[in-house]
Parts: C-alpha cells; structure tokens; sequence
C-alpha cells in the first residue's frame, strides 16, 4: 500500500509539473511583456506566395464571421500570438513606399471628432522581398529604437501606439501584409464581401490567396493546411558609446503636435544599425531625442468619468458605462489601475504602471482602450502650468469636473433606491415603497400621480391581482381583484389585510366575464391580466366604469388593440411613462378619463414629489 501511495504521489507531481510548463508556455505568448517582438519563418518560404490588391484600401475582419482565406490566414496568426481582439484592420502592398514617422491611429475619428485612438497591437509580414528592398522598419520604445530589415517570412508585432517608420527608396519589389488589431473597430473600414458574394476586389480570383485556398468565380472552394510557425528572433543590441549616429526621419502629417517635419534621432550605438545585415538591432537614443519626448496622446490626460458607476455581480467587479449599456469586468490584476485613475494620468504612466505591477502591455493597453470607448474613461486636458485652472475646485475636488458631475449622479442614484425604495423591492423581490409598503407594479410616475388621488369613497375593480392590489385596499372603499393562478392568488391572500374580495377565474371567458357579476359599476378598473387575457377584458370594462371613472391599463405601450379600444371614452389619454419597481426598462402605464361630466367620486390631492420640499401651497 506503501509504495501504490508513493506512486499516485510521484504521479500527481509529474501532473502538476506538466501543468505548471503548460501555463508558463501560455502566459508566454499571452502575457509577453514585451512591446516589440519580432518572428521569422512564420510560413514556408518555398510557397508561392500572391497577395490580392484590394481595391478600395483596407478592410475589416470581424473574427467573429470569417470566411476568406486571407481571413483564416490572419485570424491563425493571432490566435498563435495569443491575441484575442475582435476586429482586424488589414491592408497590403506590393511595392515598397518609404513611409515618414508616424503612429497608426483611427483616422476618420482624429479628423472627424479630433479624438485619439490607437489599435491594440500593429503588425508586419513580409511576403516576398526583393533583395535590395530590404530597408528596415524603425519602431522607437520609450528610449530605445528598433531596427528590423524586411525579410520574407518575418512577422514585427509591436504595441499599437508606438511611433514608427519605413525607411529605404521607393518603387522596390516589396510585399507586404499589414494588420492592426481592435477591441472596436475603427470608423469607415469597408468589410470583405460576405462568402455568398462574388468576391469583386479581388485582382486575380484565379490564383491562390496567400497559398490558403483556390478560388473558382470568386468563392473559396478548398482551404489547405496553414502550416504556420512561430521562432522567436532575438534582435541584435548594438553596445553604448559616448559617440552617437544620427538619423534623419521625416515626420507624417498625422503627428499634428510635432511641428517639425524632419526630426534627427541620435541613437547609441558602436556601430551602424545597418552593419547587423538582416538580423534586428536595438539600440538605446539619446536623451535629447525630440521623439522620446513627444507622446501620441497629444496634451490629454486620462481620469476615471465622475459618472461611471462599479458594481459587484456574481462575484465580478463591473464598471458600467455613463452613456451606453455596455459594461467592463474588472480581473483582479487591474484593479490597481481604477484607484491610480482617480486622478488624471498621462498613457505614458499607465503603461508605466503596468510594467510595475506586472501586467501585460497588450492586455492593458485593450483595457484602456475599451474604458476609452465605453466613456467611463475621459480623455481631459491638464490646465496649464503657466497660469491657474479657470474653474472652481470641488471639496477636496478636482479640476476635470467641473460641476461636480458625480454629486448628481449619486443624488439620482439615491432617489431610485432610498427615496423610490427600489433597494427594499430588489431585497424582497416585490414592489415596496421606502417603509417597505406595497407599491403597485406600475410606472414610477403613475404611482406618484395615484398618491394624488383620494380614493376613498372609490369602488375599484382589478384584472390581475398583484402587489397593486395590496396597495389599494386600504386606500380605497372596496375592492375586488380576479385571478387566474391559484398558488399566486393564495400567496396574496396570505399577504392581504383582508379587505381585498379575491376570486380565482381559471378560463378566459370567465375571467373576462366576472366583471359582470351584479350591476355594479366602478370608479377605477384596472387592466393588469396574463398577456393571453388582456384584450378580451376590454369590452366590459368600458361597460362597467362608472362616470368620471379612471380606467388604468398596465404596460399599455406593448397592447395596442386594447389602448385603441379604450380611446373610446377617452380620446387624450395620459401616458405614465418612466423607471418602474423590479424592472432595468421604461414602462407605460396609461390612464384612460371617462369624463362624462358627473359628479366626481374620486378627489384630487396637492401633490407632494419625493426628493423635493414641494411648493408651499399654504403660504
């Protein structure tokens, strides 16, 4: 028995060693801190290799619907580097053009709407190269540049935001494919056409895509094995001299803070960059530098939105959007950023944060991202040193909000859940008010309008028994409520004071039809039903209200037959439309006036609205 233990023992820790390989094998290719990575031999170099021209410029994947080769192509490549972003914009090049420094952003956003957003991760492969069309693509990090000659088959992935440049002459024979990866996608970046289409911006429909598959009028007709690789290339790191070369780099327009068009890098180096033929080099520039200096996020800064709101569900830590329904969960390992958010932070001492608590610069810089485009962060612009912010501190406060955004959100925060009670009816899973009264399920705004009502001397007739009906029974004379579900109408009655005439009507036509029992007609009826029963309630309900009575039909906007009929007796209507307990939607409560000109049963009250001192209507 001994050693059959020994033995599970020694299995079990073989298991958990394998397991422990595996994970640091994920994490490093999902969580590579590295902001410049370079891979050659992605495919194989004796393939014959053709990329289509796409007519109309880039275009856009949407990894969640793909069906084109160079689709399928590009989504393997990034589910081997780990990368799990939705949107992919792509493009291509046959001939080699010498691109000015610049940064890759969402173009139409930047001249649009003057907003600054960088894709998560940029990307360059090299199909086919031609032997003096090897010029290297610069890629500058922090203090240190990169060098990286193109070679076919080498793939450069670097962060989404750095500054970078395309050296050489142009005109060479040189072909490339470009992507730059997304949480959302960029403004304006036209889509393939879907696998049903003819796929009519294609150059050459009759060659194989990026050695992928075989076209046949335009549509895929067979997809070979990818048979893509992945070795990683260390790049060369040219030692430190007190001497320095200097690069001359032109500068692209989009830079539109960087007033000079040629900047001179001063780099480092105990030899020339290019001296290190087609391996990648890095070395370190000079401080004085103009580009380490200058930051793609123009003069903003980044702060936490006064009105995002965090939550705790299921477990998970979740901020919702101050502007649309989307959310963001939090893990664990980024909460610290929230609390270094509280105040304004530039993108540079973000990142600078993720390197100190370990994180992921690809990771963080997709969250930064998403916060971004969901607003619950605000890009805000530092007021200048030169002179004082022109606005007024909050207490204890800040300068980026400037009417104290948050006290407003929290106030109408507190009117919902104190004042409304909706904290007791979440808690109880049933209507209540905030002394934990029955409230009945209507819209907000037609409770606070019933409270105006005196209805004592009311006689009330309810289709549907619920919560509205332990509300009314001691507000009003009488009250009789028909229900067609006997375990719910014997949890009622057990709730009920015992004022309340309940009775069970299982079928439609006798639901419908109790309403006619006697001749008595009613100062309030309300149509609340099961959906299968609410319509045919109608008809006797404008039999049986009695003059200058109030019909009120619940949920009214989502039965219009029923709303048209009741126009009958009342052509105007009035539509309570608002927030209601135990729902995260608008509701519509409707009161229908039968005004027939008769002495009044139920008398109008002063109103009284909740978080309000009301008018002094005494004085």
């Amino acid at each position: 028995m001994l050693n059959f233990g020994l033995f599970l023992a020694l299995v079990g820790l073989l298991v958990a060693f394998v397991m422990l390989l595996r994970a640091r094998s994920a994490a490093s290719h999902s969580r590579c801190r590295e902001n410049v990575m370079v891979f050659d031999r992605v495919f194989d170099t004796a393939a014959e290799i053709h990329v289509h021209v796409i007519q109309n410029g880039a275009f856009l994947i949407d990894r969640k619907a793909i069906h084109w080769p160079v689709e399928i192509f590009v989504d393997n490549i990034l589910r081997n580097l780990r990368d799990k972003s939705r949107f992919v914009e792509v493009w291509s090049q046959k001939t080699h053009y010498q691109i000015p420094l610049h940064f890759d952003c969402d173009e139409e956003l930047l001249t649009e709407e003057k907003k600054l957003r960088t894709p998560n991760s940029s990307h360059v492969l090299c199909l086919n190269v031609a032997e003096e069309a090897t010029a290297p693509t610069l890629i500058v990090d922090g203090e240190t540049i990169w060098e990286v000659p193109a070679v076919v088959g080498r793939l450069t992935v670097f962060n989404g935001d750095l500054v970078h440049a395309v050296l050489g002459d142009s005109g060479l024979l040189r072909s490339t494919l470009l992507f730059n990866t997304w949480d959302e996608p960029p403004l304006n970046i036209p889509k393939l056409p879907s696998h049903t289409e003819p796929m009519t911006y294609l150059e050459n429909p009759n060659q194989p895509a990026l050695t992928l598959g075989l076209w046949a009028n335009g549509k895929l007709q067979q997809i070979q094995d990818l048979g893509l690789r992945f070795v990683r290339t260390e790049p060369v790191i040219l030692n430190e001299t007190e001497s320095t070369q200097n690069l001359q780099i032109p500068v692209m327009a989009n830079l539109t803070d960087w007033n000079p068009t040629t900047l001179t890098l001063r780099v480092f180096a105990d030899a020339r960059l290019e001296d290190a033929g087609r391996k990648p080099t890095r070395a370190r520039l000079h401080p004085a530098s103009d580009v380490i200096r200058r930051e793609p996020s123009f003069t903003t800064e980044l702060v936490l939105s006064p009105l995002a709101t965090l939550r705790f569900r299921l477990g998970r830590l979740v901020m919702t959007s101050p502007v649309n329904f989307k959310t963001f969960e939090f893990d664990d390992a980024m909460l610290p950023l929230l609390a270094f958010l509280k105040t304004p932070r530039t993108h540079q001492e973000c990142m600078e944060l993720g390197d100190r608590l370990g994180l992921a610069s690809p990771e963080l810089r997709s969250t930064i991202n998403r916060l971004k485009e969901r607003q619950i962060l605000e890009e805000v612009t530092p007021p200048s040193k030169e002179r004082e912010p022109s606005v007024t501190k909050a207490p204890g406060g800040t300068w980026w909000d400037r009417n104290d955004a948050g006290h407003f959100d929290i106030r109408m925060h507190q009117i919902i859940q104190v004042l409304y009670g909706n904290s007791h009816t979440l808690g109880a899973n049933f209507p209540l008010n905030a002394d934990k009264e029955p409230l009945p399920w209507f819209s907000y705004p037609a409770i606070e309008y019933l409270e105006t009502l005196d209805l004592s001397e009311a006689r009330v007739f309810e289709f549907g028994s619920g919560s509205s009906t332990l509300y009314l029974e001691s507000r009003c004379k009488h009250i009789i409520s028909i229900e067609q579900n006997e375990k719910w109408l014997s949890k009622l009655k057990q709730m009920s004071t015992g004022s309340a005439e309940f009775k069970l009507r299982e079928t439609e036509a006798s639901f419908a039809n109790a309403i006619l029992d006697g001749e008595q007609k009613y100062d309030v009826i309300i149509v609340d039903a099961i959906p299968e029963f609410r319509s045919a309630c109608i008809p006797n309900t404008l039999a049986r209200i009695a003059d200058e009575g109030i019909i009120i039909l619940d949920d009214s906007a989502m039965y219009p037959k029923a709303y048209k009929a009741l126009l009958e007796i009342d052509a105007y209507p009035i539509d309570f439309i608002g927030l209601s307990p135990m729902e995260d939607v608008v509701q519509t409560t409707t009161f229908f006036f039968n005004r027939k000109g008769g002495p009044p049963i139920i008398r109008k009250k002063l109103p009284h609205p909740k978080g309000s001192p009301g008018f002094q209507w005494d004085a």
